[in-house]
């Protein structure tokens, strides 16, 4: 059904249904592009400075365990500002695997979507083993294993590069996908591009499918080895949660403290998403797809209680407030609601298709509901 927004003053639903960050898309609401700042302008300050700084690793770490609580759109924004000064970020989500050559292949299919390989292509001329060692030789003595791995890699069409470069073991058993992305990242720098901030989304997802002894030594060693073969050339900052934090320092102890530690000089810890922040967060939303010259209050169709409700309902995350919302302005619209009040959001039937449980807004208004 066609929903009319303009009854709301509105160009469109300022909320999705499924607000999970990609890049690549066009609308901002999905992209990281309508980012409220306000609510995490100390955090966003901290991770721009960090980045700034160099480090190896940088995490974006929120105070619980679970998914969608804000860190990849901290990340995203900055994905966004760095792209606007014009330096090199690139952005890919990790993989669910073992192995961290499938991320480090999605890491080689964004450089391909962004342009950098070609950029790389134009500054080599002749893509050739004899052409990529000389210039490599400026900082180190190569491999030739290597150097000649990486030819052949570039040497390939844009659609198989990537697949080339994850399964590089299958065809070069001497050496992994994680020491030609060195190869990789040293060749970029030679080619004048600025050093790379590469974020790796859901990287906390990829850190608990390693359990027991042999995948945890597995975790700590492919860690050592990429932090190892990208020498201070490239800056990644990837997201983190307390369980995959502890997982990480178990698998990675002496490795993450030497090359990479995790504390308050690398760490950007999102605050806890609460009820004044979530009225911030709606406000803004709200107004980036207000029409002109609308004279309708900056929070309209809600009501600020039913804001702050709804964010102690869906357990203070903020990607299920916002999928509340997108579904509470729909069942409003559909119902001819001029206005999403406490009788509105009372209403069992729709709570229960919004929050998808009974109601407990009796329990809220009485104080007892926190």
């Amino acid at each position: 059904m066609q929903i009319d927004w303009r009854n709301y003053d509105l160009k469109d639903n300022p909320f999705v249904a499924s607000p999970i960050i990609n890049v690549l898309s066009n609308d901002k609401r999905i992209n990281g592009r309508l980012f409220c700042q306000e609510i995490v302008s100390k955090e966003f300050k901290k991770l721009m400075a960090l980045i700034s700084e160099e480090h190896n690793m940088i995490f974006v770490y929120s105070p619980i365990s679970v998914l969608g609580t804000g860190k990849s759109a901290v990340m995203a924004a900055a994905y966004w500002k760095l792209c606007e000064e014009e330096e090199n970020p690139i952005w890919a989500e990790a993989t669910g695997g073992i192995a961290t050559s499938p991320t480090l292949g999605r890491v080689v299919d964004s450089m391909l979507t962004e342009g950098i390989i070609d950029r790389m292509k134009r500054k080599i001329g002749e893509i050739s083993y004899d052409r990529i060692f000389d210039m490599l030789s400026t900082q180190f003595r190569p491999i030739p294993g290597l150097v000649g791995a990486l030819a052949r890699i570039l040497q390939t069409s844009p659609d198989e590069t990537a697949k080339k470069f994850a399964n590089i073991r299958r065809s070069l058993l001497t050496f992994s996908a994680t020491e030609v992305f060195g190869y990789l990242t040293a060749l970029m720098i030679e080619c004048g591009l600025r050093r790379p901030t590469i974020f790796i989304d859901q990287f906390e997802e990829f850190v608990r499918t390693h359990y027991g002894y042999a995948m945890l030594d597995r975790l700590g060693n492919e860690i050592n080895d990429l932090l190892r073969a990208t020498q201070n050339r490239i800056t990644l900052v990837v997201s983190l949660h307390p369980e995959a934090e502890k997982i990480l320092a178990a698998a990675a102890g002496r490795y993450i403290e030497e090359l990479a530690p995790i504390n308050d000089q690398t760490m950007v810890k999102l605050p806890s998403f609460e009820p004044d922040a979530s009225i911030k967060l709606a406000e803004y939303y709200l107004q980036e797809y207000r029409m002109e010259r609308s004279a309708k209050p900056t929070l309209y169709p809600f009501h600020e209680d039913v804001l702050r409700y709804t964010c102690l309902e869906v357990h203070k995350r903020t990607r299920a407030f916002i999928i509340a919302l997108h579904y509470a302005l729909r069942q409003a619209a559909h119902q001819g609601y001029p206005q999403i009040d406490g009788r509105f959001i009372s209403s069992e039937e729709n709570h229960l298709k919004i929050f998808g449980k009974p109601s407990d807004w009796k329990r809220f208004k009485s104080g007892e509901f926190k």
